[in-house]
C-alpha cells in the first residue's frame, strides 16, 4: 500500500517540477536566474574599465618666454607613462582672444603617451570631441547578492539586480604615489581586496538578460 501510494505521487511531483522549471525558464539564458544575471552584468562590466581620463598628446605653450610644466602630466612622466619634449607648440588660446601679436607658435612642451603607456590608452568619442584614456584594471563581477521579481516596466521585462565586484588586472603605475595623488586612483585600488556592492538595471530580450542603457 505505501509503495503505490509513493508511485501514485511521483507523476504530479515529476509534472510540478516541469512546471516550475517553465516558468524559471530552467537552462536558458532568459531564466531569471543568478549565473544568467552575472553573466549580463559582467558583459556590461567588460565595456568599462577603470581608466583615468587624460589628454594625449597635449602641448603646454611657454609664457614670456618662460616654459612651464603641467603637474598632472609630469606625474606621468616619472611613472614611464608619458614623454615629454621641447619643441615649437601652439601659443596659449588667451593669446588670440587678447589680440596679440606674438607669433602662432612659440616655445614650450609636448607630452606624448610613452611606449608603456600604449597598451592601456584608449580613444573615447563624445559630442564634445575625443578624449585619451588610460585604464588600469578591470571590474570583475564578485557575487549577485539578490535581484527583484522580473516586471514589466515601460512595456520590458526587468528586473534590478544587486551584485559586488572586485578591481582586477591592475597595472603597476596606479600604485605609484605621484599617479595616485593627482589622480586619485586609489579610490578603486581598494576594491581589489573587499568587493564594492553596486545594482544595475537588466532588461529581458529574445536571447537574455542586458544591461540597456537610459532604461
Amino acid at each position: 500500500m505505501i509503495s503505490t501510494c509513493r508511485r501514485s505521487w511521483f507523476p504530479v511531483l515529476l509534472a510540478s517540477g516541469v512546471l516550475v522549471c517553465t516558468l524559471m525558464s530552467c537552462g536558458s539564458k532568459q531564466g531569471a536566474t543568478k549565473s544568467n544575471f552575472k553573466a549580463a552584468i559582467q558583459a556590461e562590466l567588460d565595456k568599462q574599465p577603470v581608466c583615468i581620463i587624460t589628454t594625449l598628446p597635449y602641448d603646454v605653450p611657454g609664457w614670456n618666454g618662460q616654459l612651464k610644466t603641467d603637474g598632472n602630466m609630469e606625474a606621468l612622466v616619472r611613472a614611464g607613462l608619458v614623454k615629454r619634449t621641447q619643441m615649437m607648440v601652439a601659443g596659449s588660446p588667451m593669446d588670440a582672444m587678447l589680440e596679440d601679436t606674438r607669433p602662432k607658435t612659440v616655445p614650450g612642451y609636448r607630452y606624448e603617451a610613452a611606449e608603456p603607456a600604449k597598451k592601456y590608452l584608449i580613444e573615447i568619442h563624445n559630442p564634445m570631441g575625443a578624449s585619451t584614456e588610460l585604464c588600469y584594471g578591470k571590474k570583475k563581477v564578485d557575487e549577485v547578492v539578490r535581484f527583484t521579481e522580473p516586471a514589466s516596466v515601460t512595456g520590458m521585462t526587468a528586473s534590478q539586480v544587486t551584485y559586488t565586484w572586485e578591481l582586477t588586472d591592475i597595472a603597476d603605475w596606479a600604485r605609484n604615489p605621484d599617479v595616485e595623488t593627482h589622480f586619485h586612483t586609489d579610490q578603486f585600488l581598494d576594491a581589489a581586496d573587499s568587493p564594492r556592492q553596486a545594482q544595475m538595471e537588466l532588461v529581458l530580450s529574445n536571447d537574455g538578460w542586458h544591461f540597456q542603457s537610459g532604461f
